[in-house]
């Protein structure tokens, strides 16, 4: 017989997961605001090539409970990881009170239900955590340096070949999901440029 925390910590994964994750940087993107959250998805795209580099340098088995024990590592969590990137990324654009409480909750209650469903020990959702919010610092301070947007686009599309390319040393194969995030990077790359184009063209436009 389920618990009501079985309960909620399914649907808990089940909507705010990793895909809804990146459905709210998609609409984000989209509809709000396009630098921030285009340096939002360049950031979880990379993270996801990051994470199995640490996952094959750490080396730490998944829990017997994890319906994929066996099958790759757990420590950091990929899901928490690329989870992590998006929440801490809106504390550090927006630096507000109730975005911060808001994230931080949202993350406590996402890694708790992986732990709870018995997916992840803690340690793997706090290692997360805290590699993605080393990557958040280091790449927005660099961000910073560079100013222009399709410079930071090069940048990260070069830090994440690099990955490959070490994630390629490490186990002599690159994964199917580390195509997908090199695929949605360029993806992402082509959107945002062909978008500035549309916005730059809009304004010399009434300029005239």
């Amino acid at each position: 017989m389920p618990t009501v925390m079985d309960v909620f910590s399914l649907h808990i994964l089940k909507h705010l997961d990793a895909f809804g994750t990146f459905i709210f940087a998609v609409i984000g993107f989209l509809v709000v605001d396009q630098k921030r959250f285009g340096q939002c998805l360049l950031l979880m795209f990379f993270t996801i090539t990051y994470n199995v580099v640490l996952k094959n340098i750490f080396k730490v088995d998944l829990p017997a409970t994890c319906p994929v024990h066996g099958h790759g590592f757990g420590f950091p969590s990929g899901h928490m990881h690329f989870i992590a990137i998006f929440y801490l990324e809106l504390i550090y654009f927006y630096k507000n009170k109730i975005v911060y409480l808001g994230a931080c909750t949202l993350m406590l209650i996402i890694g708790s239900s992986m732990v709870i469903r018995g997916y992840h020990y803690t340690m793997d959702i706090v290692g997360a955590i805290l590699f993605a919010a080393i990557s958040v610092m280091l790449f927005n301070f660099i961000f910073k340096k560079i100013a222009k947007s399709h410079f930071n686009c090069l940048f990260v599309a070069g830090v994440h070949l690099l990955a490959v390319f070490v994630l390629f040393c490490q186990i002599g194969f690159v994964p199917k999901h580390v195509w997908g995030a090199l695929y949605g990077m360029c993806i992402t790359c082509i959107v945002w440029g062909l978008w500035e184009m549309i916005v730059i063209r809009r304004l010399s436009q009434k300029k005239r």
